[in-house]
């Protein structure tokens, strides 16, 4: 009898496509908000002024500081009394708000002029305003129109409409956003100021979205080999006089070594010592990769298992499955037989997520299960599962050894 040890293991290797129509980037600029703190002088970048005074006149101080900033100055009438500045450099955006609030005062800038007044009496006049403008809404006509959506569900963007602020609390009456679903448009029965909201948002929405292709190698190796192959779980081979890991094997007579060897293995474990035989590698040459399993299965110390191909666009998870379902039959307690099955099948299910860097965040789960006849139950044979699963990090183009588990074999010499 001769124990031969094999391992599986799974190796993936990642590209970008791009859908048929020009390519964008389907990419959110992120934007890091600091954390809420008071203002200081590096949120001001008026020009630097200085102020003495006792006792002046708070229009005249309004209008030293206006003077400055270049804007014309209308003052409410509440706007009264006397104040005290001392200030020395200070931008006049910040000196206008340190006035303003010693005073009980706001500000609004519009058209080059400055509008000073109470601070509730501005809040009472938007509030106003505000009512104006939605009476007015309420009042102005309606318009329907079609909006094509090429590459998103026009259901989807119906709801995300309705549930924006611009749409909420909108009545059947004042307008209304269905879908159809056979074209995949949606039809607005809107105002004008919201249709051209409608439109602005389905531009920005409606992209195609990046796609993904992942390919796997599901491999059996005989362990011996997988060391030369350089996917050993903690060491590597490089071939030449000038190994590394503690391996290495001289050149043939009158053989030179490469005059450029490569500055790093097929797989880069970060480790000197040895781990078990699950772990997580980098394959720096996918051409090289693909020679070395296929020497390997011409020399029979492996086999190719599978190689499963699968195109998914971002964020959205692919299966692809290859196998058998095995019946048996099943007893009730009322004595009736029903016939079930078993899965066998060997499937690749992953869901890739696009940095905005061009890299690939994956959700990775490989089986290989298949039936084990030798150790059969009433004729029902059990299933040999083999799994990973997987969430890594890649770049485009990239190959990952994402894991592999060790089984003994015993075969007649």
């Amino acid at each position: 009898m001769k124990r031969i040890f094999l391992s599986f293991g799974v190796a993936l290797w990642i590209a970008f496509t791009v859908p048929m129509a020009a390519a964008v980037p389907n990419r959110v600029d992120l934007i890091h908000l600091p954390p809420p703190e008071r203002a200081s002088s590096a949120d001001y970048t008026g020009d630097t002024l200085n102020l003495n005074f006792q006792n002046i006149d708070l229009r005249a101080a309004l209008q030293q500081i206006a003077d400055v900033a270049g804007l014309n100055l209308v003052a409410a009438d509440e706007v009264q009394g006397s104040i005290t500045l001392r200030l020395k450099d200070v931008p006049w955006d910040q000196a206008l708000d340190l006035v303003l609030q010693a005073k009980g005062l706001d500000k609004r800038v519009k058209a080059g002029v400055l509008l000073v007044a109470p601070a509730d009496e501005l809040a009472a006049r938007e509030l106003l305003t505000l009512e104006a403008r939605k009476q007015m809404a309420e009042l102005a006509p309606l318009r329907r129109e079609l909006l094509q959506v090429n590459y998103a569900k026009a259901a989807d963007l119906a709801k995300l409409f309705q549930s924006m602020a611009g749409f909420e609390g909108a009545t059947d009456e004042r307008g209304s956003v269905a879908v159809d679903d056979r074209t995949n448009n949606i039809i607005a029965y809107q105002t004008a100021e919201r249709l051209q909201e409608l439109r602005r948002i389905v531009a920005q929405l409606d992209v195609p979205v990046r796609q993904v292709m992942i390919e796997a190698r599901i491999v059996e190796a005989n362990v011996d080999y997988d060391k030369s192959l350089g996917v050993r779980w903690g060491g590597r081979l490089n071939r030449g006089n000038w190994g590394a890991g503690g391996i290495s094997k001289p050149p043939a007579d009158g053989a030179q070594p490469p005059p450029n060897p490569p500055s790093s293995p097929f797989v880069d474990l970060g480790s000197l010592t040895g781990t078990s035989g699950l772990g997580l590698a980098f394959i720096t040459d996918n051409l090289l990769l693909d020679l070395e399993l296929t020497a390997m299965e011409k020399s029979g110390n492996g086999e190719i298992v599978s190689q499963p191909k699968v195109v998914t666009s971002d964020k959205e998870t692919a299966r692809i499955l290859k196998g058998t379902e095995i019946p048996y039959q099943e007893s009730t307690s009322q004595g009736a037989t029903s016939v079930s099955f078993k899965e066998a099948s060997l499937s690749l299910e992953v869901t890739p997520q696009i940095t905005p860097d061009d890299h690939v965040i994956m959700v990775v789960k490989v089986t290989k299960d298949e039936p084990d006849y030798l150790n059969k139950l009433n004729d029902v044979p059990p299933i040999k599962k083999n799994e990973v699963n997987a969430k890594v990090l890649v770049k485009d183009g990239e190959t990952i050894v994402i894991g592999g588990v060790f089984s003994n074999t015993r075969a007649k010499c």
